[in-house]
């Protein structure tokens, strides 16, 4: 199972890399959404006294990876629809984009 993990990661990782164009954005979404996995085992230690790792926590991979994922695809989408805006005002204006667009995206699920 754990190869199949690792296959799925890379297998991500190189589609974000084509799909952004970026290696450097592309890569540094992975290892946010990889930085979500230390700390999800560290709420549930010291929360909850779980130190064991179960199924369905190294399940949580994939679910992490889809969500994180699925959120850099729709910030880069936000970015591509909003270049056209005054550079003064382009900051702002697309961090508005990309959040109204992140919370539609959660609504359709």
């Amino acid at each position: 199972d754990c190869y199949l993990a690792i296959l799925s990661l890379i297998f991500v990782t190189i589609y974000s890399i084509a799909y952004i164009r970026s290696t450097y954005l592309a890569l540094v979404g992975i290892v946010q959404i990889l930085c979500t996995l230390p700390i999800t085992y560290l709420v549930c230690y010291f929360a909850f006294g779980l130190d064991t790792l179960g199924i369905m926590n190294v399940l949580s991979l994939y679910l992490l990876l889809g969500i994180g994922v699925d959120d850099l695809y729709v910030f880069k989408d936000s970015f591509e629809r909003e270049s056209a805006t005054d550079a003064l005002v382009r900051g702002p204006t697309k961090f508005r984009c990309c959040h109204k667009s992140l919370d539609d995206d959660e609504v359709r699920l």
